[in-house]
């Protein structure tokens, strides 16, 4: 009689495995399929573990997250955390949380109007303009700048300053704005400029394009603005809530991330023990492996024929994008891939467009790889590990068995 023999992935242990274990042999069981599903539970032989039983490598000093604490300070990244994700980001804070300003009637220039004159009109420095040769972003300030400020969250921000006493807050907020969407496009582009990387030189940046704005007419405090728009600021930001609880973050967290980096390094004792579960399940065999595991059962099945193993199923697999950057152990060159082909068993290669962590094989094995898509209806990352509660799993399962002749 054929069994299945389960390899599980990443994080996956024994408890995790035997309740998908039962998954499978419901599913499966559905279809008419009735196979004794057996584990193999290589994280708990040969996974990674916390050699301190607990993080003693996390660092434990604390910064201050102040307003105005200079840069580098924890309230400095997390805005720009914000920007990064959105160059306006600061700008919709004021549109929507700031009142209107009440127009002058004796000033020729209503106070936005002054501000909106400098942004737009003023020449650049010296300064600026050094730094934008320098980085080769001269090019593209001008369209950055039309960018900003012709947004409608520009249009809508700089109507609620006061006076132009008060607008010396807003010079710092455009400023940083322009430059995160200089970032922003630089990354879409591709560019691999210092601007991506450095801060100092980003920094320097803004600071050069706010002197640009506010001309030096006025000192710069922390005003009520900056106090508005920080509290918005460090209000549910990702780093923030990951330093918060970073040890119980890493504690979920260093499973999966060690996993990788444990194979990565020690690969053949994970694919020994698979090995090994393997030749324990007799003469034939179906091995159904998740994530990190059906890396290790390719990588394994490439190196050393094993007649046992008559269809390899995986889901979620990263074996395919593995081959293409040169990480798979057993298969790193492109001029083996005829070969050793030839000792791996039929291989049904089972993805999800959502999971993306799953990728497909026929463009790269030919026909030693069926793919056949299923739909979990799960976004990512629930995605990834929805596969086995999915009853299409099962029916591709079925496809592939006949696919294999089986």
């Amino acid at each position: 009689m054929i069994k299945v023999l389960f390899v599980h992935g990443t994080g996956t242990r024994e408890k995790r495995s035997k309740e998908i274990i039962a998954q499978t042999e419901k599913g499966l069981k559905k279809q008419g399929l009735k196979f004794e599903v057996v584990g193999c539970f290589w994280g708990d032989e040969v996974g990674a573990s916390l050699n301190f039983n607990g993080l003693a490598s996390l660092p434990s000093d604390n910064n201050t997250r102040s307003i105005g604490g200079g840069e580098g300070t924890d309230f400095d990244i997390l805005l720009w955390e914000h920007l990064y994700l959105d160059p306006l980001y600061e700008l919709k804070i004021i549109a929507r949380t700031q009142p209107v300003a009440s127009s002058g009637v004796s000033k020729d220039l209503e106070p936005y109007e002054v501000v909106e004159e400098r942004i737009k009109s003023q020449p650049l420095t010296p300064a600026v303009l050094a730094l934008l040769s320098e980085n080769e972003l001269e090019e593209i300030f001008e369209e950055v700048r039309r960018k900003v400020t012709n947004s409608t969250e520009y249009k809508k921000a700089i109507k609620t300053i006061k006076d132009e006493a008060a607008a010396e807050e807003y010079y710092p907020v455009i400023a940083r704005s322009i430059v995160a969407e200089l970032i922003q496009i630089q990354s879409e582009r591709a560019a691999d400029t210092l601007l991506i990387y450095d801060a100092t030189l980003r920094d320097e940046l803004v600071k050069e394009l706010e002197n640009q704005f506010n001309e030096d007419t006025y000192s710069r405090g922390i005003g009520k603005l900056a106090k508005d728009i920080a509290g918005w600021v460090t209000l549910g930001v990702p780093t923030m809530a990951l330093e918060n609880g970073r040890e119980n973050f890493m504690m979920k967290l260093y499973p999966f991330i060690g996993d990788i980096l444990v194979y990565q390094g020690y690969g053949e004792k994970i694919r020994e023990v698979i090995r090994k579960n393997i030749l324990e399940c007799g003469d034939e065999v179906i091995v159904l492996a998740h994530s990190l595991g059906g890396i290790a059962c390719v990588d394994l099945l490439i190196k050393e024929k094993l007649p046992q193993v008559k269809l390899l199923v995986t889901v979620g697999s990263q074996a395919p994008f593995f081959y293409e950057i040169g990480a798979l152990q057993n298969l790193s060159k492109a001029g083996e891939l005829s070969y050793k082909l030839d000792k791996l068993p039929k291989w049904l290669n089972i993805y999800d467009k959502y999971d993306f962590l799953s990728f497909v094989g026929e463009g790269i094995f030919g026909e030693k790889v069926l793919d056949e898509r299923v739909n979990n209806r799960q976004p990512f990352p629930l995605s990834h590990g929805a596969y086995f509660s999915n009853k299409e799993t099962w029916q591709k399962f079925k496809k592939g068995m006949e696919w294999a002749n089986l």
